[in-house]
């Protein structure tokens, strides 16, 4: 089972509506942007569908998720764009990885937020 199931199933970061909620940001050599990542999880306590948020341009995206062994994939259109963001977990509870949108990259690291 992958880490985000399971982290969601246990309810300690999850909200009243099956939410799970992540802060973030991408990174280059210049600066730093930060995100917001929003999983919606299904009746399996599973994320099918993610919201991506950019915190300072306003960007709002509707994307899918899929997991293999190693990692997340967050797939959308950005742009006219393919847009992907690889995640593995690290040991101290985070997501890093990378983002592409068209043939940029940019560095990616994630944190699950608690509820309010």
């Amino acid at each position: 089972m992958c880490s985000l199931c399971g982290l969601a199933r246990n309810q300690k970061d999850m909200t009243e509506n099956r939410d799970v909620y992540f802060d973030g940001s991408f990174s280059d050599t210049k600066d730093s942007y930060p995100i917001m990542l929003k999983f919606e999880m299904d009746d399996n306590y599973f994320p099918g569908v993610c919201y991506y948020h950019n915190i300072n341009y306003g960007t709002k995206l509707k994307m899918s998720v899929r997991f293999t062994e190693e990692e997340m994939i967050i797939r959308g259109k950005a742009n006219g764009s393919d847009f992907v963001m690889n995640f593995t977990p690290t040991t101290d509870g985070k997501w890093k990885g990378r983002a592409l949108s068209g043939s940029y990259y940019l560095n990616a690291e994630i944190r699950p937020r608690s509820p309010r």
